[in-house]
């Protein structure tokens, strides 16, 4: 983001055709978001920001890869996960995590202006800068949500968006061409 004076690494996945899903912080400030796949990278569109759930759709018009699906069921407290993205910019990380909770969390938005409610999972797992926008996968690999912060005090404390707080993006996302603003830098 050369309007942010640096640049901005994070994590995405698709989840339905030429459609990535990631956090809302991640695209902020990003004018010409690019997708990188398998090797190739690929011109995105961003088509859905959500600023207060953090959550974004990036349209990326060639983008071969299948989406993935998401869980028929929401996961309860206790169940195994599975943490994926690309810290820092880097290789692919893939990390165990724990359903510690699912609940409703009251916190402030990424720029901490106001206090939001989001339905999350507060996991037991590593969630490193660049995760943020990944998947949250259940062990029989359907995406249970999106993974977006860790805990302050706590680096082995992380958390995703469950996929009932990011449902309406998805749609909504999927059904938008048109593009959108990224907000200002973080």
């Amino acid at each position: 983001a050369p309007s942010c004076s640096r640049q901005i690494d994070g994590s995405g996945f698709v989840y339905a055709r030429e459609r990535v899903m990631t956090n809302a912080h991640v695209l902020a400030g990003v004018s010409d978001p690019v997708v990188a796949a398998e090797g190739e990278e690929y011109a995105a569109v961003p088509v859905y920001v959500d600023e207060a759930t953090d959550v974004a759709v990036l349209a990326v018009p060639g983008l071969p890869q299948i989406p993935l699906t998401f869980s028929p069921e929401p996961a309860d407290s206790g169940d195994d996960a599975i943490i994926m993205g690309y810290p820092g910019g880097g290789g692919l990380f893939v990390g165990p995590a724990r359903v510690r909770d699912h609940t409703d969390i009251s916190g402030p938005d990424f720029r901490n202006e106001e206090t939001v409610v989001r339905d999350v999972y507060a996991l037991y797992g590593e969630v490193r800068a660049g995760n943020s926008g990944g998947p949250l996968f259940d062990p029989q690999g359907h995406v249970l949500g999106v993974v977006f912060a860790s805990a302050i005090d706590d680096p082995l404390t992380g958390y995703a968006l469950t996929y009932e707080q990011v449902e309406g993006a998805a749609a909504t996302g999927q059904a938008s061409s048109s593009p959108v603003a990224t907000g200002a830098c973080e």
